[in-house]
């Protein structure tokens, strides 16, 4: 498989995480007040955080791959 492609597969994933961090995101803000009331606030907040650490590690890779 060409490394071009091997790109076009990391890139799709790469998108995904970073639909999935908006969409958590806007759920947190939308369910703040219900997320607070179960003390499960610091758990979201660490999933919303892991889930832009690895989208943007995932972004620095694919240009990293795309420069060479």
């Amino acid at each position: 498989m060409s490394p071009k492609r091997l790109v076009i597969f990391w890139i799709i994933p790469n998108v995904l995480f970073y639909l999935a961090f908006i969409a958590a995101l806007i759920f947190v803000f939308t369910q703040s007040e219900e997320i607070r009331e179960a003390g499960q606030m610091g758990i979201w907040a660490l999933m919303i955080l892991t889930l832009l650490i690895i989208a943007v590690l995932g972004s620095a890779r694919i240009k990293y791959w795309l420069k060479r």
